[in-house]
């Protein structure tokens, strides 16, 4: 699957923690914030293909057992 950019958040968006964050608000026109972003949104897809990939998303084992604890 390609993950193409208008399938994701917006940078402003990303989770980046508390202190990251906090420095992102206060700095929005800092040098180093749009790199830091791109590498977050990197970090993000990265995971993100590499779960879908590798986790048992269409197990049938798994199917079952979350739809037996939704009851």
């Amino acid at each position: 699957m390609v993950l193409e950019d208008n399938m994701l958040l917006p940078a402003r968006e990303f989770y980046v923690g508390q202190e990251a964050n906090t420095f992102r608000t206060r700095n929005p026109n800092h040098a180093l914030l749009e790199p830091f972003l791109k590498q977050v949104r990197t970090a993000y897809t990265t995971t993100a293909v590499y779960m879908q990939k590798k986790l048992p998303l269409s197990s049938q084992t798994l199917i079952a057992c979350l739809l037996w604890t939704h009851f």
